[in-house]
Formats: structure tokens, sequence, C-alpha cells
């Protein structure tokens, strides 16, 4: 028995418990990042299961200079997430064990019961949260989250289906996977990296490129569907899943699938008075009711359709439906074609254009009849190349090449762009959502001083708006690791990006993006007041020392200096596994 519960063991439920707690901590320090009155601590904690299990802050174990030292990628998350660790681990070893211990082993305790007790399993419906996708449509996105200890469940059980089905899905598929033989997780960065070796290896050759998106992917996933291919996973012999476990799986799958239909739990809530109220004339865009009619008759809006986007289980079965189309795809056995998935992207690229539109005939053909829906691929053939190709979502067989001989000079593949020379960039809309998001952070802050005023300085606000802007770009340097980067950085999204003319110049305008919206803010707070008495009593403290760091925090720098960094990343890496 002590085996068949590893996937539900003490230890990984506390990680999972220990990287919420530590997500809450970061959080709650980018809401105040402005020192206004709008989350105060007891605020912050009241009605917040994971506080009443995690140890105090104040009890946390520091981290030495030997500890700091000797783990490769360390931020302030990281760093977090280890101090927990050694606090935990610390007190577990006490004779007399403090309170939170023992409401963490009794919360866990009833976690797993809920599990195993699965004849009795519910999970409750996720909440809709609206995301605005579209400023100029006016469209939203409906992010799903689930309670606190739905959320861990079902976390865990995808962390644990998804080791064992990794072994079904084809190296085709790059998203939501699991380790694998160099314990590494496939990324979208490996997807341009093979184009690029895929253009190397035929560089003197004509090259064509399919490219195929998917309509409402996650809101049109039809359940019966999901339970075939999950069924079928399940009972599939390379999986290797107990007797008994599966019987679990399938009910808590069941569950998932009851607690959420796009139907429902979306269009039905748009139409309340409280939504519209809230959001206006925004809404959510779905598929066009003609095509559900004609895929699935006169009964079409009784069909249970959409898994909730953000749910833990949403990206495990966006793979188990699509491996039916990867794996015809792969049947073909073209050693001369190139076939990548990332979750509902595809591209293809192949030398021969005949052998492209039969496997991208087939690829459409294996799609409808997993009751999915493509974008209407567009012919380019006969197209002068303009820049408005890049907004269309499929596209039959075109030719890659250099634009003044008529071809398409640039594929766009995963937020990046390629072309024929082999020169990456990034795609215009993703710099436009960065550009976005740096203005987030600074119209946040002002908005939240408006509404709640504000308990530190204009200096103290500047700086911390500052650092937030740094670190959400390109990350920052600490004293014992000059060259350290962050994954959680935009920049660390671009690891394929390489200096170019190109990428350079895109360089330069995130540059001077964050730094006007960083005026922006210092324009506001020029205006503010400075006669309150909170304020007055922090300027009267010494001015905060400037301490220079070495480095410029720029976009641009970093692609310059991208190479050099890596390198050293890897000697450090290199190091620290010999210690």
């Amino acid at each position: 028995m002590k085996k068949q519960l590893l996937f539900f063991s003490n230890e990984k439920l506390i990680s999972q418990l220990i990287n919420l707690r530590v997500k809450e901590a970061k959080k709650n320090h980018d809401n105040l990042i402005s020192g206004s009155y709008a989350n105060s601590k007891s605020e912050i904690k009241k009605g917040n299961v994971i506080y009443s299990l995690m140890p105090a802050r104040n009890t946390w174990v520091k981290l030495g200079q030997q500890r700091r030292t000797n783990t490769p990628i360390l931020n302030s998350v990281n760093a977090n997430k280890i101090r927990l660790r050694y606090t935990i681990e610390r007190d577990k070893k006490l004779k007399r064990k403090p309170e939170y211990y023992k409401k963490l082993i009794q919360y866990i305790k009833q976690l797993r019961k809920r599990v195993f007790n699965y004849q009795e399993f519910k999970l409750a419906e996720p909440i809709v949260i609206p995301i605005l996708k579209s400023e100029k449509e006016g469209t939203l996105r409906p992010l799903c989250s689930y309670t606190v200890d739905d959320n861990i469940i079902l976390k865990e059980i995808n962390s644990y289906l998804t080791r064992k089905f990794d072994v079904l899905f084809y190296d085709c598929s790059y998203a939501f996977r699991a380790k694998n033989k160099n314990n590494e997780i496939p990324t979208h960065h490996d997807t341009i990296t093979q184009i690029l070796q895929y253009r190397k290896l035929h560089q003197n050759e004509t090259i064509y490129v399919a490219e195929c998106d998917l309509q409402k992917f996650f809101d049109t996933i039809n359940h019966d569907i999901i339970k075939q291919s999950f069924y079928s996973a399940i009972n599939d012999s390379r999986a290797h899943i107990p007797p008994r476990f599966k019987t679990i799986l399938t009910k808590v799958l069941d569950e998932y699938l009851d607690s959420y239909n796009f139907r429902k739990n979306v269009l039905g809530y748009q139409n309340d008075e409280k939504f519209k109220k809230r959001y206006g004339n925004k809404y959510f865009k779905w598929i066009k009711d003609e095509i559900l009619r004609n895929e699935y008759g006169k009964n079409f809006e009784s069909v249970e359709l959409g898994i909730p986007q953000g749910g833990p289980l949403s990206g495990l079965i966006a793979n188990l439906v699509q491996n039916k189309v990867d794996e015809a795809i792969v049947s073909l056995k073209d050693p001369d074609l190139l076939y990548l998935r990332y979750c509902d992207d595809m591209i293809m690229l192949h030398t021969n254009l005949d052998k492209l539109n039969k496997a991208f005939k087939l690829y459409q053909q294996k799609i409808h009849e997993n009751k999915l829906f493509i974008h209407e691929p567009i012919d380019l053939n006969n197209s002068w190349y303009t820049k408005k190709i890049y907004s269309v979502k499929s596209k039959n067989p075109y030719r890659w090449g250099a634009a003044d001989r008529k071809f398409i000079p640039w594929i766009s593949f995963v937020g990046y762009q390629i072309n024929f020379n082999g020169e990456v960039r990034i795609r215009k809309s993703s710099i436009k959502k960065e550009q976005s998001k740096q203005y987030k952070i600074v119209l946040d802050v002002i908005n939240s001083i408006k509404k709640y005023g504000i308990n530190k300085t204009v200096p103290e606000i500047k700086e911390s708006v500052q650092k937030r802007l740094v670190g959400m770009s390109v990350g920052r340097i600490t004293l014992y690791d000059m060259n350290m980067n962050s994954t959680l950085c935009w920049s660390y999204g671009f690891k394929n990006l390489e200096k170019n003319k190109y990428s350079l110049q895109q360089m330069r305008q995130l540059d001077k993006s964050r730094k006007q919206a960083y005026g922006v803010l210092c324009k506001y707070l020029n205006t503010l007041p400075v006669n309150d008495n909170k304020i007055e009593k922090k300027e009267c403290l010494p001015p905060k020392q400037i301490i220079y760091s070495g480095k410029p925090f720029s976009y641009y720098y970093w692609l310059e200096n991208k190479k050099e960094t890596e390198k050293n990343e890897k000697d450090r890496e290199r190091i620290h596994s010999e210690i």
C-alpha cells in the first residue's frame, strides 16, 4: 500500500503547499508594491488556508552563503521555497511539533481520504475569471480556478498521469510533457531549434510550410471524445497503472468533466446581470452555432463541450485527444517531413509540395474525426507578401523564401518568427503584449494610490516599481551570482532569440517603452501633495545609498551579452553538479 500511495505522498503534497505559499508571498508583494493600504497583512491572511498550514515567516530558516552559492539558479521565489522546505524538515524532527505542522499533516490526511474514498469524491464547479483577450474586439478569455483543496488534488493527479501517459505520446508533441531521457521537459523553444536544424539540413533545397490553428480548442473539446481517449490510455499496458488506481483516476476525470462545460459555465455566466454591469459590452467569443449544428445536428446545444482553461487536467486532456492525430502523421514515416505540435498550434515543413499537401490533408481529416474545428486554411500561393498574412491563423502549403522573389520570408510559431536565412525575431503581437504588461504595472500602482492612498515615500515607490519592471523583463543579478538568470522573467520565455538586426531593434523598442511607462509613473507621483504626515515622517529618514550594480538591466543588454551569459550559466551549473 505504501508504494501505491507514492503519487499522493506527504512529500509531494507538502511541495504543492510550499509552492502555493510562496506564490501568495510574491502576489502580496506585488500588490503592496505601491505602498498603498489595499491589502493589509490581516486582510491577506483572512480566510486563506495556506497560511495556517505553513510556518510563520519570521521562523523560516535563513539560507547561509554556502546554501545560496550551491544552488544553480536562485531567485527570490526559489530561495523562499528552499527556506520553507528546510523549515518544515527542521520542525518535523522536533519532539513537540508546532501547531501548524499538526494542521498540515491532518490536512494532507483529509485530502488523501477524499481521493481514495473515490465513490463519494466530488468536485465543485470552478470559478470563471474573465480576462481581457482583445481590447479592440472586446473579447474575454474564461480562465478557471478551483478551490485550494480541489486544485491540490487535481494537480497531484495530473502530475502522476503526465508521467504515466508520456510514454504514449510522440516526440512531435511539445506541450505539457514529462521529463525525457535527458531529464529535461520539452518546451516551445525546442520546436524553434527543430525548425532551425531542418532549415540548415535542407539549406540548398526548396522548403514548403503549412500552418494550422484550432478554433476555440479548449472550449469545444467533446466530453465523449475525451473519455474515449482517456479510457484507451489508462488501459494501455505501456502506462503501467495499477487496477485500483484506474478506478480512482477515472472517477476524478468524470468529476472534472461534470464540473464544467462551456455553454453552462461560461455562456450562462455571461447572461448574468452582475456580469453585464461589470463588463459592459465585453463578451466571451465562441464558435458559431452553424458550425456546431453541421457537426452535431439539431440537438447540438445538448452536447457537452469544453474543458476549463487553466484547469490542472486540461493540458493533459489536450494531448490525449490529439494523440491520435499525431499518430496518423507519424505513421507516414516520411523522413523529410517535419511535424511539430504545441498544444493546438501545428506547423509542417517539407521539401516536396505534393507530400506536404498529403500530410496536411490527413491532419485536417484526423482533426475532424476527433470533432475539433480548424480555422479554415488560406491559400497564399498567389498572394504578394504583406504583413497581413501573419494574422492568418491557418495557411495552406506555401513556399518559404526571399520576399523579393514573391515567397514568404518569415514563418511564425509559438511567439517566434524565423526567416529563410535562419534569423529569429519575436512576433509583433508578443512585443505588444510585453509593452502592455509594462504599462499595466504602472497603471495598477497609480490606480491603487488613487483608491487607497500611500504609506511609502515617493522615492520608495519609484524604486519598487523600477525593480519590478526590471525583474519581469530580464531578471536581476545578485551579489553572489553576477550572471544569474531568472526563469520568471520575460527574456527566459525567448531563449532561442539570437542577436541580429531585427531582434536588436525589437529590444530597443522594449527598452524605450519601459522607460516611457516609468515616466508616466514619475509624472503622476510628482503631482501628489507632500504634506501627508506619514510621508513627511519618512522623508526625514536618511536618504538611501544608491549602489551601482555594475550592469544595465536592459532588454538590449540581455540580448547583446546572451551567449556570454549562457556560457557562464553552463559553467556554473557544471561546477555546482561536481560539488
